[in-house]
């Protein structure tokens, strides 16, 4: 049926990052098939894999069940947090943090805003033109009232109309998903009881929507076509449903929509909270929904990705439905994306790629567990990641697609006490074998210091920084210079400050790091920083609790 269903030309399942970047949602090519099938459509909001159903088979694994690095270092945490794994499946309960989506009730309220008219109902035909809208709606916890708004008369082509006080078509309780199904009609001389069996007929339908069980009615395949089938079927019962109650009045167009808490979270941020939908049948109108309802209450630690256009634009933030006890780490390999977390109910290291716009369901990275955030980058045809372990110590592994990760090593003897930094930058002339990149890594070790080496393609080659650092340093992000090719910069919180630095090269290889470059910044958390185009920025947390950018205007400055 989700196959059938996604063939045709009026049905769509929308990307979630049109909908953050405030974008229309239906395009052209969409809004003519609503017209070739009479007025009829469907449109749903893509998600990550395994998140509607709140579950994930990598969230399954109970703590202690993986080998890794520190395990035995940890057994008794893992044999307690094994303990408190199974007390929570014997209650039923979806313990939070274990690295599936996790849902909590809030108050969803959607309104009509108002609708624009492209092209006026009974054009062809000489019909009066006084239109009106209907809307059934159900939530997984909540079924919508029996909508009906005011007639609209002598609607005209190029005006737009606004909904009076009767707007809202759903006030109510939503966790996971929300589904309607919308019809404009155009009035003429049915009777006060065929209106009565109308809203009787609409309230059954939200009744419906509500009682109806999406959870066990997901499909495979691309996620967010699961919705859409099903209100695509719905769409098709209001239309039957309207044909067997018609009098004088007549159906011009039915829209079937569904959101899921995802979406919601995006209209909660997206600009005025609008989104908009066409009916294109008999007429043809612009209707403008608003999202007025509450902030969608994702627990602390829910990973959120943006978005910045070609404009340097950035969209709403995108929830990916995950949990993390550590920021995520996120490179592009082969045209994806890849990104990796800390799970907190384990500390497992958890990866996720994203092709053709969706993100795969988490998988554990073998039985990769730490406290630290991991680090990824691209080079030489791979992608590399690092991760400290529960032990102390660094490992790290290799990716490509056609063997998927090699299995971990460690890097060195080295007392690792913070998140590891990955970089990539292009080869230096005449500094080795190997392909023409070098991957640099910066750790803090025990003594506080930056244990700094760099992979050249075959091996990896210490570059101990002999800096003693007072206070010590506790966290570190390298990047590409931007002026010079092979030179990574690094910016460091030493203390409550951010220092970026820089290494000085001789003949040989690097000598040793700058003390500084450019001012410093105070700051109680790590930076971050990145280079784009022919700039870098550093983006840290200030003391005011806000996230603050700083750009150089240009090499070696800030």
């Amino acid at each position: 049926m989700v196959a059938e269903t996604m063939a045709r030309k009026n049905a769509r399942v929308v990307s979630r990052e049109i909908l953050a970047a405030g974008a229309p949602v239906e395009d052209a090519d969409f809004i003519a098939a609503l017209l070739e099938n009479g007025g009829l459509g469907a449109v749903g909001f893509d998600r990550p894999r395994g998140t509607l159903n709140g579950g994930s088979a990598a969230g399954e694994q109970m703590a202690g069940e993986a080998e890794g690095p520190a395990e035995d270092a940890q057994a008794e945490d893992a044999q307690a947090e094994d303990a408190q794994a199974e007390d929570a499946q014997a209650e039923g309960a979806q313990a939070e943090g274990d690295g599936r989506a996790v849902y909590r009730e809030f108050r969803a309220k959607l309104e009509l805003e108002n609708f624009s008219v492209h092209r006026e109902v009974g054009d062809q035909g000489g019909g009066k033109d006084e239109i009106y809208w209907l809307a059934s709606s159900g939530s997984d916890l909540a079924n919508g009232p029996a909508y009906r708004s005011g007639e609209f008369g002598a609607v005209k082509r190029g005006e737009t109309r606004s909904f009076s006080s009767n707007r809202v078509i759903f006030d109510g309780k939503m966790a996971k998903r929300l589904a309607m199904v919308l019809y404009r009609m155009e009035a003429d001389q049915s009777s006060a009881a065929w209106y009565d069996d109308l809203m009787k007929e609409l309230g059954n339908l939200s009744r419906a929507l509500y009682a109806l069980d999406f959870g066990n009615a997901l499909l495979p395949g691309l996620p967010g076509a699961d919705l859409v089938t099903l209100v695509s079927e719905l769409a098709k019962l209001g239309v039957i449903l309207m044909e067997s109650l018609r009098n004088c009045d007549d159906l011009s167009a039915t829209r079937g929509i569904a959101f899921t808490a995802f979406d919601m979270a995006l209209l909660y941020h997206r600009d005025g909270g609008n989104v908009a939908y066409h009916f294109n049948g008999d007429g043809h109108h612009e209707l403008r929904m608003k999202y007025t309802g509450e902030p969608v209450p994702f627990p602390t630690g829910t990973l959120e990705y943006l978005v910045q256009d070609e404009h340097r634009a950035w969209g709403a933030p995108i929830s990916l439905g995950w949990e993390s006890m550590s920021a995520p780490a996120v490179a592009s390999y082969n045209g994806k994306l890849y990104a990796a977390f800390i799970r907190p109910s384990d500390q497992a290291v958890m990866w996720s790629v994203q092709e053709a716009g969706i993100w795969s369901e988490p998988q554990q990275l073998g039985g990769w567990r730490s406290y630290y955030p991991p680090a990824l980058a691209a080079a030489h045809g791979k992608l590399y990641r690092m991760v400290g372990g529960l032990d102390t110590k660094l490992y790290w592994s290799t990716f490509t697609e056609a063997t998927s990760w090699s299995a971990a090593a460690q890097v060195a003897v080295v007392v690792n006490m913070e998140r590891p930094s990955l970089t990539t930058t292009a080869k230096r002339s005449g500094s080795g074998s190997g392909s023409g990149e070098t991957v640099w890594m910066t750790s803090t070790v025990k003594n506080g210091n930056l244990f700094t080496m760099y992979h050249d393609g075959t091996r990896w080659i210490p570059n101990l920084d002999p800096m003693p650092y007072t206070p010590l340093v506790r966290d570190v992000s390298m990047a590409p210079g931007t002026s010079v090719a092979f030179e990574p910069w690094r910016a460091t919180r030493i203390g409550e400050t951010v220092h970026v630095s820089k290494p000085v090269f001789s003949d040989l290889g690097p000598v040793f790091w700058t003390d500084k470059v450019g001012p410093s910044w105070p700051s109680a958390h790590g930076p971050t920083l990145v280079t784009h185009g022919a700039a870098m920025h550093a983006r840290t947390r200030f003391p005011t609790r806000h996230a603050r950018p700083e750009t150089p205007s240009a090499h070696p400055g800030w």
